[in-house]
C-alpha cells in the first residue's frame, strides 16, 4: 500500500502527543498541579486519541482500495481485515492486564476499541456514503441514551473508570461506560474510512475536507452556547460543555471537524512536496506507533508500579498521579521520544521485532 506523507505525519504526531500527556498525567498529581504546563498538557489530551483513531479509518480505507488493486477478492480481504481486527483486540485486553495490572483488565483502552472498529470496518466497508453517515449520526444521537442505561456516573471516580468483575459491568463497559467504548468512539474510525472513501487521491481536492471540518467545530461550539439556554434534557443529552469523559456531543463534533481539518490540510500541504525533516522523523513514529504506545507505558508505568510495591506491596499503584512534578514529567517525556527517535534511525535491525511485524506475520 502506498504510503501518504500527511498520514504518516497525523498519526505520528498523534502517538507523540499521547507520550507527552501519558507521562505528565501519568506520573503528576493532579490537585497539586495548576502549573500552565500540567494545564496545556490535560487540555491536549483530548487530541490524540480521535486523531488516531480517525486516522486508523482512513488508513483501512486505503488498504482496502490497494488491495483491490493487487486483484485480492473481498472474501479474502475481509479474513485479513478481521484477523488484524481480534489481533488488535486481544492485544489491547493483555496490554490492559500486564500494564494497568490485572484487575483493570476490562477497562478498555483505546487498542480494544481499534481491533473491534476494525472488525466491524470489515463489514461496513461494504456500505455507501450516505448509509455510513446515517450510521455516523445515529451514533451521535444515541450515545447519550446508552450512558444513561447503563449508569455511567456510578463507574467514575476521581477522572477514573472504576467497575466489578461481573458480565453487566464488562459488557457496558465495553459498549458506553469505560475509557473508550464502542459507543461513541466508533465514530471516528468510521468517519476515517468514510473520508477515505471519499477521497479521490487528488491534492486539488482537498480543500473539501478541511471546510467540512471547519462547519462541524463550529456546529460543536454551536451546541456549547445552545447549552444555556436548552432544556434540561437535551441540554444534558446535546450540550453538557466539552468533555472526554464521557465524550460529550460537543467534544465528539468538535474532535471529528479537528481531524478533518488537520488531515485536509495536511493532505495539501505535504502530499505535494519532497517530505522534509520533520515529516521523516514523524512517518518514523507512525510507522512503529502500536510499538511506542505500549513501550512509553512500560517505560513510565512499571516503574511505579514497581516503586509502589516495594514502599507498600498492599497499594501497588499508590504512586500514579503522585511521583514526580510536572516539569520532570514532561522532560521524561521529551527525553523518550528523542531516545525513540534515534532508536528508530536503525529500524531496520530490529523492525522484525516490533509489534507491527508481528501483526502482518500473523495476520497478513
Amino acid at each position: 500500500m502506498p504510503r501518504y506523507p500527511s498520514v504518516d505525519l497525523v498519526r505520528g504526531a498523534a502517538i507523540a502527543l499521547m507520550v507527552l500527556v501519558h507521562f505528565v498525567e501519568n506520573l503528576s498529581p493532579r490537585a497539586a498541579s495548576s502549573s500552565t504546563l500540567y494545564d496545556a498538557c490535560t487540555y491536549l489530551g483530548g487530541l490524540p486519541a480521535p486523531l488516531f483513531a480517525f486516522v486508523s479509518g482512513f488508513s483501512f480505507s486505503l488498504w482496502v482500495r490497494a488491495q483491490r488493486a493487487d486483484g485480492c477478492c473481498e472474501r479474502a480481504i475481509t479474513r485479513t481485515a478481521l484477523r488484524r481486527g481480534l489481533f488488535l483486540f486481544v492485544a489491547g485486553l493483555l496490554f490492559n492486564f500486564c500494564i494497568w495490572l490485572p484487575e483493570e483488565t476490562f477497562n478498555w483502552d483505546i487498542l480494544t476499541l481499534l481491533g473491534a472498529s476494525l472488525v466491524l470496518l470489515a463489514f461496513a466497508r461494504h456500505l455507501e456514503p450516505p448509509v455510513l453517515t446515517v450510521v455516523a449520526v445515529l451514533i451521535l444521537l444515541l450515545c447519550p441514551a446508552l450512558r444513561a442505561v447503563g449508569d455511567f456516573p456510578v463507574y467514575w471516580e476521581d477522572d477514573a473508570f472504576t467497575y466489578d468483575h461481573t458480565p453487566r459491568d464488562v459488557i457496558f463497559g465495553f459498549v458506553a461506560n469505560g475509557y473508550f467504548p464502542l459507543f461513541p468512539w466508533l465514530l471516528f474510525p468510521l468517519a476515517g474510512h468514510l473520508a477515505g472513501e471519499l477521497d479521490s487521491g487528488r491534492i486539488r481536492g482537498q480543500w473539501k475536507m478541511p471546510a467540512v471540518g471547519a462547519g462541524l467545530i463550529a456546529v460543536a461550539a454551536g451546541f456549547v452556547a445552545w447549552g444555556d439556554v436548552a432544556p434540561g434534557l437535551l441540554a444534558r443529552a446535546y450540550a453538557d460543555g466539552y468533555s472526554e469523559f464521557p465524550a460529550s456531543t460537543p467534544y465528539l463534533l468538535g474532535m471529528l471537524g479537528f481531524c478533518l481539518v488537520t488531515l485536509g490540510c495536511s493532505r495539501r500541504v505535504f502530499d505535494s512536496r519532497a517530505p522534509g525533516f520533520a515529516v521523516r522523523e514523524l512517518s518514523r513514529f507512525s510507522r512503529f506507533s502500536l510499538t511506542i504506545y505500549v513501550v512509553h507505558h512500560v517505560a513510565h508505568l512499571w516503574p511505579l508500579w514497581l516503586y509502589g510495591a516495594w514502599i507498600n506491596p498492599a497499594d501497588v499503584t499508590g504512586f500514579w498521579r503522585n511521583a514526580i512534578g510536572t516539569p520532570l514529567a514532561f522532560g521524561l517525556a521529551v527525553a523518550f521520544l528523542i531516545l525513540t527517535a534515534i532508536a528508530l534511525r536503525w529500524s531496520d535491525r530490529w523492525k522484525n521485532y516490533s509489534l507491527e511485524a508481528r501483526l502482518r506475520r500473523l495476520c497478513g
